[in-house]
């Protein structure tokens, strides 16, 4: 009699699921022009961001540029970024109404624009990546939070708004560096300024590692004594700003003098905010860092011990 055989073939083992790594979040804040600062992705405290942010990356280029008039097209002479509008989804959220109006009148009176005489109030939108850097977009509000279409079931303890954030300077920023320079107490001052950059001494010249993505401008202040003769160069621009820094304009030591090279907010002060701007020896050139090296040369004559030259910059890049 034949013995009947089976063999019950298994399928095979379903692939593993992948495991989804965790999701990590970008952290946001409002700085608003009083001082306040909202945290924007506070789910559990009543603010969070929705999705579908937009404007957060490449500022709108504007061309400046000549027709020709001898053939099709145009000539490009120079190129500049204007201002961006960055969407902002928002939700504002409670469980009870009395805690809800609270946030609410809160988020709006530190998102409103309008201060004393006439002048926008700036405040700054903060994104926190989740390496721990930051950058920051300087912007006003500009509309969005009205409140139109309020249908939701929720009613008064719920808001959802797309609010728009002016950026009238379109960069980003990101946190400021500062380098100093300090007159060394060995050694003869001939004539330059022996100065000092981290832990190594060079005498006049250094090379500056700048971040960011585009050039930016620095304020740079001078701490006397000064006596003579201070020129603040660009060797990578071949550009300086040379100042008369004797007689009416000497800085007795500790005095100090603040020249901001910052495009539209340019000017050169002495102690007290003073306008020191008739020091300076013929046309002032107010020129900017380049991102990565920069060769700069400073020179003060009638320096002395505690005579220190310092820069401030901030970097600014194309997207947060």
């Amino acid at each position: 009699m034949p013995i009947l055989y089976s063999q019950l073939v298994l399928p095979p083992p379903e692939p593993p699921v992948p495991v989804e790594a965790p999701a990590y979040r970008i952290g946001a804040q409002w700085l608003a022009p009083s001082g306040a600062v909202l945290n924007l992705t506070d789910c559990p405290g009543g603010l969070d961001i929705g999705r579908n942010r937009a404007g957060e990356d490449m500022p709108t280029p504007a061309f400046v540029e000549d027709d020709l008039v001898d053939g099709d097209g145009s000539v490009p002479r120079g190129v500049r970024a204007v201002p961006r509008t960055y969407v902002l989804p928002l939700l504002v959220h409670a469980e009870d109404h009395t805690t809800w109006r609270a946030l609410h009148q809160h988020l709006l009176r530190s998102l409103s624009p309008w201060g004393a005489n006439g002048v926008p109030q700036l405040g700054r939108y903060r994104v926190h990546q989740v390496d721990g850097t930051w950058r920051e977009l300087r912007c006003a509000y500009s509309g969005g939070a009205e409140g139109e279409g309020i249908n939701d079931r929720r009613g008064l303890w719920y808001r959802a708004y797309a609010v728009l954030l002016r950026a009238f300077d379109p960069w980003w920023y990101g946190p400021g560096h500062i380098v100093s320079w300090q007159e060394s107490e060995v050694g003869p001052f001939f004539p330059i300024l022996p100065v000092s950059l981290g832990s190594g001494s060079v005498l006049g010249a250094s090379d500056l590692e700048v971040a960011g993505d585009v050039p930016t401008s620095g304020v740079w202040r001078i701490t006397g004594p000064a006596d003579g003769t201070a020129t603040l160069r660009s060797e990578t621009l071949d550009q300086e700003l040379v100042l008369d820094l004797s007689g009416a304009h000497e800085l007795a030591a500790g005095q100090t003098l603040t020249v901001d090279m910052r495009k539209g907010q340019q000017s050169i002060k002495g102690p007290g905010g003073a306008s020191w701007w008739s020091a300076r020896v013929g046309t002032p050139q107010m020129w900017q860092l380049r991102p990565g090296v920069n060769s700069v040369s400073l020179t003060v004559t009638g320096a002395g011990p505690g005579t220190l030259v310092e820069l401030t910059y901030e970097p600014r890049y194309l997207t947060a």
